[in-house]
């Protein structure tokens, strides 16, 4: 007797019937530890061979019963008989679902966001399959996920050069990678015509140090016509504000940093002064600069003379020039042309010693954190008087000598 394909609508229930058929045996198996967890049952499984299978429901006086055995070809198992009729009760904590079926469940969870909670897998679990299981088998699920991405990541570093040089051909611009070797990366950007931002050069390396920013910067030299004196806000605030804590201060202070030209800028600058005459940065402000201008040239020639005053870098031909170029799609890996070249390897992984920080490094100027610690009371049962937490010190103790009445 031919059998009929099985088939199984996305999102929809495992349901068996005499007559279905499976390529191979271990897709099969596969569904029916999908059908015990969704249906919360274990199996007895009385034969499990290459050619045939049978499975029992492991509850007690169950009469759930499933045998399936190859067919002629070979190639394909058909389900021969079938009980589908149920007497036991859920199973939660069911031992069908193990580490490799949370590892593949999960792992493109683990892929997208690999710094992913224990907790936040055994929740899901619990939600989306109605299973609970110990720590262990979720927390070995995650590292068996991770491992798995670790070799893809291996994989994608001999596919660099290729992707290099094709973009090298397809697009005069750069890009960066991710991945788990938590490299730091190096960016430089400018401001075009339009004061918008313009990624200029970006640089990929294993830790943000001074040797790093020295190659980085030594390199992009090469290519720029002035010289790369820069600081971090952040920096320069932080010695700031030691002198000058008040708050507009902060205000006016970050509002020069995010200025996108000279004229902002240096009214920013002015304006410092005026609030503080000891904070005052010394240069010249020109916020007046187009009064100025028509004051000198006439008004009737302003509009003639203002472009002599602004510079090349912030006209209309040099926005259209920045912008010209068009970025065109990148073809397939497959064709991607062959570079003759060392292959690449990524770089060494730096374990550090503990667990890793969650938090960032704070400044000596950042304010402390506030404790959430609470004291921690309980009621005795038909007593007055409360209990004591023992890792509270002795002057934050009540008077255990006070007697309580109940009301």
């Amino acid at each position: 007797m031919k059998g009929k394909p099985f088939k199984q609508m996305v999102g929809s229930d495992i349901l068996f019937q005499v007559g279905d058929t499976h390529i191979v045996g271990k897709s099969l198996r596969a569904l029916l530890r999908d059908y015990a967890i969704q249906e919360g049952i274990m199996f007895d499984r009385v034969k499990n061979e290459p050619t045939r299978l049978t499975y029992l429901c492991k509850g007690e006086g169950c009469p759930w019963r499933i045998h399936a055995s190859s067919m002629i070809d070979g190639g394909t198992m058909k389900i021969k008989t079938y009980n589908n009729i149920h007497e036991c009760y859920r199973v939660y904590n069911n031992v069908e679902a193990r580490l490799k079926w949370i590892s593949g469940k999960f792992e493109g969870v683990v892929k997208s966001n690999p710094d992913v909670k224990i907790g936040v897998i055994s929740d899901l679990l619990m939600e989306n399959f109605k299973v609970t299981v110990d720590i262990q088998r979720p927390y070995k699920a995650k590292k068996r996920a991770l491992h798995g991405l670790a070799k893809d990541h291996v994989e994608c570093f001999k596919y660099l050069r290729k992707y290099a040089y094709t973009v090298q051909h397809c697009n005069p611009d750069g890009c960066h990678l991710k991945g788990q070797y938590k490299g730091v990366l190096l960016a430089t950007v400018a401001l075009d015509a339009n004061s918008g931002v313009y990624p200029l050069a970006v640089c990929i390396c294993e830790q943000d140090t001074k040797d790093s920013w020295c190659w980085f910067l030594k390199n992009l030299k090469q290519y720029l016509k002035y010289p790369l004196n820069r600081y971090y806000a952040r920096h320069i605030y932080a010695s700031f504000r030691i002198k000058h804590p008040r708050l507009d201060l902060k205000k006016i202070f970050w509002a020069a940093s995010r200025s996108t030209n000279i004229y902002d800028y240096k009214s920013a600058i002015e304006e410092i002064g005026l609030v503080e005459e000891d904070a005052k940065i010394s240069g010249v402000p020109c916020s007046h600069a187009m009064a100025t201008i028509s004051h000198a040239s006439g008004r009737d020639t302003l509009k003639d003379r203002v472009a002599e005053f602004v510079h090349q870098s912030l006209t209309k031909n040099a926005y259209v020039q920045t912008y010209k170029s068009m970025i065109h799609p990148l073809p397939d890996l497959t064709m991607w042309p062959e570079v003759q070249a060392a292959p690449l390897i990524p770089p060494p992984l730096h374990a550090t010693s503990g667990r890793s920080k969650l938090q960032r490094r704070r400044e000596p100027i950042d304010r402390p954190k506030h404790s959430r610690h609470k004291k921690l009371v309980h009621p005795l049962p038909n007593q007055g008087h409360p209990l004591v937490h023992p890792l509270l010190s002795l002057h934050q103790r009540p008077n255990m000598n006070r007697k309580y009445h109940s009301s």
